[in-house]
């Protein structure tokens, strides 16, 4: 209920920040943040940062290793060291997707799953005491 004086559709959601009609948490995971593989890594422009209806302020409730850079380029090595050797840390391969006209569809690789699966083996060996 909205406190006196304040309109009903003013009236924030504690936990995604929507007004409360449009609250969101409902279709959120419940176990959120999530734990992913990948690190996602968010270039915004200036002017998204403050849409509070974009999908950024729901990625951050939902992603547990996001980052997010503000600006109107991906910026060169140069000027954000920081952050390309965040991309290639561990031997991580970047991918730049952007939505677009002459835009691609992103497929894996033929070998994705053999390396996807062993990766989940060396995880359980590590975790169950194994050896590789």
């Amino acid at each position: 209920m909205a406190p006196p004086g304040v309109p009903f559709s003013k009236v924030l959601c504690d936990g995604c920040g929507q007004c409360t009609r449009l609250c969101l948490c409902d279709a959120l995971p419940a176990d959120r943040p999530l734990e992913t593989r990948t690190r996602v890594v968010i270039l915004v422009h200036p002017k998204e940062v403050r849409r509070k209806l974009g999908t950024l302020p729901l990625l951050k409730l939902c992603l547990k290793d996001l980052v997010i850079r503000e600006g109107d380029r991906f910026p060169e090595p140069a000027e954000d060291p920081e952050l390309h050797m965040l991309l290639a840390a561990g031997g991580r391969q970047p991918f730049f997707l952007c939505p677009g006209p002459g835009a691609r569809e992103l497929v894996a690789p033929p070998d994705a799953a053999a390396v996807a699966a062993a990766g989940d083996a060396a995880e359980e060996d590590d975790t169950t005491g194994g050896s590789h």
